[in-house]
């Protein structure tokens, strides 16, 4: 039960989990539109599954660390940061999965 009750939390965090939502549904509707095949399919599902564990994982690890550590710190703001980049770079790979599946189809 506490993981549904963490996914419901994800699905109505505000901010970049917004993002991620409104890019998922349009790479499900791209993918809908072009009709791609089954192992198209399986392509775009992990890259969409990545980038929602990552933005989870990078959720679940900010809210540990403003309630461990309420102040500024230069060294948290690293550790915020680095973990900013795990999602960035995860949803740059995702952006290229999804061109390199449309491409076939355009």
């Amino acid at each position: 039960m506490h993981a549904f009750r963490g996914w419901k939390l994800f699905i109505q965090e505000k901010g970049h989990s917004r993002f991620h939502h409104l890019a998922a549904i349009g790479a499900i509707m791209v993918s809908i539109w072009l009709d791609i095949s089954t192992e198209d399919w399986l392509w775009i599902g992990l890259a969409i599954l990545m980038v929602y564990v990552v933005e989870m994982i990078n959720s679940a690890l900010e809210l540990l660390i403003d309630a461990l550590h309420p102040g500024r710190n230069e060294r948290i703001r690293d550790v915020k940061d680095r973990l900013a980049a795990v999602v960035l770079i995860c949803a740059i790979f995702s952006i290229i999965v999804a061109f390199l599946v449309w491409s076939k189809y355009l």
